[in-house]
């Protein structure tokens, strides 16, 4: 029987596959406990761990790792993302943002947009008025101008992500489609009309929240 080549690990193949179609980052979501409850000191240990070991494998591969966050990491404080940010490696680990959920907690986002810093790779962008989701970015609930005024005292130059997620129980105004069209340019007149330059490079990160 003819040897066959060896086969390349996960790992590898998924950065090869990846980085061929201009990824630079994984965008990586812990799972809350399926109970419900705060995580203990020591799950987040191993969690951090966990995340460290999954950060310096990507990098030796050629990507990056950032770390995303939902409702439960925001309780208390936001306890559950102080830990990952304060026992996670800096060369290997970033964050994105969620400043929806950092709003519903009862967090400034710009409170936590400055305790992450130059870890800060990405902000999901999503604006709720009067606690219910609306159906484009527009004005709401968060301070997006206060969010992009510190945005540029930081230099900030990661990605903008437009995040919608609709309201069930009210009826769309407008298609899909437009939603994002009229989303982007809100975006663009609140954190800077020319895509790509300093300092918010927004790239082509409008998605729809699922």
């Amino acid at each position: 029987m003819r040897n066959q080549p060896p086969k390349p690990a996960a790992s590898k193949y998924l950065a090869w596959v990846m980085m061929g179609r201009g990824t630079q980052f994984v965008n990586f979501s812990p799972l809350a406990k399926p109970d419900g409850q705060p995580k203990t000191t020591e799950e987040l240990y191993t969690e951090a761990y966990q995340l460290n070991r999954m950060g310096e494998e990507l990098l030796q591969n050629g990507l990056s790792l950032m770390v995303h966050h939902h409702e439960a990491e925001m309780r208390e404080d936001a306890r559950e993302w102080r830990y990952l940010l304060a026992h996670t490696e800096t060369s290997l680990v970033s964050f994105c943002l969620d400043v929806d959920w950092v709003k519903r907690a009862g967090i400034d986002p710009i409170s936590l947009i400055d305790t992450a810093g130059p870890r800060l790779r990405a902000l999901h962008l999503r604006n709720p008025k009067n606690g219910v989701d609306q159906e484009l970015l527009r004005e709401g609930d968060i301070n997006m101008a206060g969010i992009a005024r510190q945005l540029r005292r930081m230099f900030y130059d990661g990605f903008l992500v437009v995040e919608l997620l609709h309201d069930p129980n009210t009826p769309r105004q407008y298609p899909l489609a437009t939603d994002l069209s009229l989303s982007r340019w809100y975006m663009q007149e609140i954190f800077g009309m020319r895509p790509g330059e300093p300092p918010v490079d927004m790239g082509p990160h409008v998605r729809k929240h699922t």
